[in-house]
């Protein structure tokens, strides 16, 4: 047992109250009623428990991965809104955990533990109705964990982690169409490291990206034979490519606009302080040459996250906040090690962890408020 306790350091007791919070929490949510997207995703996942397929008797634009999730988790739980919120409070510890590892990849543990306590804050914010088990909760799971595994991978020297990064990024995919903008920033990503290591040879290269692309084509490939073999891919397609594009093509710009802005201003306005910080977070990135090294991965993948949200913001408007918002905080939490600097010139501060567990400790006064 000494080994473990001599491991088991500030940040992760940190890190463990956070998670503690979020159960708290989310148990006295269990039973809330189901929300109209819920309802939807619970039905279509019952037909498939019941062996129908998706698209059959009841059908909708999004990708049939949601579908599946809530299958599985009512099939493990059961078929109740207490079953359904138990697999959206395993899908938010998830998120958190793989943020504190993504913090931690890019930076330090503390950069990570903050990180994953500003997203507690907003996984449960009333204003991107965070109560609900919406399919972005879902997909950040699988998004998370593609980003961490393309950065472990290493550009080319690690062939088989950048085959299930490629899977974490197209389980994200099949979740909503939303997350396959997360693929295409792993791709964007995985080239850019290429670039990075000199005297790779055109055939290592290509077989590098053959390893990720199928990676993230499986899953999708595995659906498509699945409706396919059941009778339901014209319908699917019908739906998912061809009428969506005609239901978002029906609101115009000025619509997006002001869906985007009547949903992310109260956001902000509640969570003023984190904002400010991710703004200041966001300049010390693009103008400090001690964030040189990761300032493509960090700007490239806020840009993909805006991305991921803008050409669906009437229909989906949600999602830029489930997706959008974890770049910022990783960058407030870069700036905590700056901060913790000027703080100590000063006499204030003389470790970045009471810096840290001061705010994580914010954060869960703000959660329970």
């Amino acid at each position: 047992m000494a080994p473990f306790f001599q491991k088991f350091k500030l940040h992760h007791l940190v890190l463990f109250v956070i998670v503690i919070s979020i159960v708290l929490l989310r148990l006295r949510l269990l039973d809330v009623p189901l929300e109209r997207d819920e309802g939807e995703y619970a039905y279509m996942g019952q037909l498939i428990l019941q062996g129908t397929p998706p698209y059959q008797a009841a059908y909708n634009m999004k990708f049939p991965g949601i579908y599946f999730l809530y299958a599985t988790v009512m099939a493990i739980f059961g078929q109740t809104p207490v079953a359904i919120h138990a697999g959206l409070l395993i899908a938010t510890i998830a998120s958190v955990l793989l943020l504190y590892l993504l913090g931690k990849n890019i930076h330090d543990e503390w950069v990570g533990v903050i990180a994953a306590a500003s997203y507690a804050i907003l996984s449960v914010s009333y204003h991107i109705e965070g109560l609900w088990a919406n399919a972005e909760h879902f997909v950040l799971p699988f998004a998370l964990a593609g980003l961490l595994l393309v950065r472990k991978a290493q550009g080319a020297d690690n062939p088989k982690m950048l085959f299930l990064s490629g899977l974490a990024f197209g389980l994200a995919a099949l979740t909503k169409q939303h997350g396959a903008f997360y693929a295409l920033f792993g791709f964007t990503y995985l080239a850019y490291q290429l670039y990075q290591q000199n005297n790779l040879g055109r055939r290592r290269i290509l077989k590098t990206f053959l390893m990720f692309i199928s990676g993230v084509g499986l899953p999708l490939f595995i659906a498509v034979l699945y409706l396919y073999h059941t009778g339901v891919f014209d319908k699917f397609f019908f739906w998912a490519f061809t009428y969506a594009p005609e239901y978002i093509s029906r609101h115009s710009l000025s619509d997006a606009q002001k869906y985007f802005f009547n949903n992310l201003l109260p956001l902000i306005k509640s969570t003023k302080l984190l904002w400010l910080l991710a703004a200041m977070g966001f300049l010390a990135v693009l103008f400090s040459h001690h964030y040189k090294r990761e300032r493509f991965f960090l700007i490239c993948f806020g840009a993909m996250a805006f991305l991921a949200t803008t050409p669906f913001i009437p229909s989906c408007r949600r999602s830029f906040y489930r997706h959008g918002l974890i770049i910022p905080f990783l960058l407030v939490f870069i700036l905590a090690k700056q901060k913790r600097k000027a703080c100590s010139a000063y006499g204030v501060y003389h470790h970045r962890s009471y810096l840290s567990f001061g705010f994580a400790r914010r954060c869960a006064v703000y959660i329970f408020s």
